[in-house]
């Protein structure tokens, strides 16, 4: 067992081949470092899944709402509890595994469903190159 954090990530773990990130970068300060690091120790394949912004990262957005973006989400004039920092659509993902060396990337659309209702996904499955 060997305990880190996305943020420094020991060496001790060794290269794996696959890195996943599942509806963790919206949660995160910094998640250019978080992917920094797992691409470091990573050999094959980047794989993240996130929410899809609203109207922002659909299949069926426009050409201009497809751009690398990221959205701030606090808002402290509301007060609310930070649930997450940041919305982001793949291809901003995809721009950050591919100045990471993960040039070749793929996007898909699932959704998750649960008791609570549909929860529209992206993931990118991004490759070394």
């Amino acid at each position: 067992m060997v305990y880190g954090t996305v943020y420094d990530i020991p060496r001790a773990i060794g290269q794996v081949d696959v890195s996943t990130f599942c509806s963790v970068l919206l949660h995160l300060r910094d998640r250019f470092l978080a992917l920094c690091n797992a691409a470091r120790l990573t050999r094959e394949t980047i794989l993240v899944t996130d929410v899809v912004v609203p109207d922002a990262s659909s299949e069926t957005a426009t050409p201009t709402q497809r751009l690398p973006l990221m959205y701030f989400v606090p808002d402290f004039r509301k007060g609310d509890p930070l649930a997450a920092w940041w919305y982001l659509t793949p291809e901003i993902v995809a721009a950050f595994l591919g100045l990471l060396g993960f040039k070749k990337s793929e996007v898909t659309y699932p959704t998750q469903r649960s008791r609570w209702g549909d929860k529209p996904l992206f993931s990118v499955v991004a490759k070394r190159t």
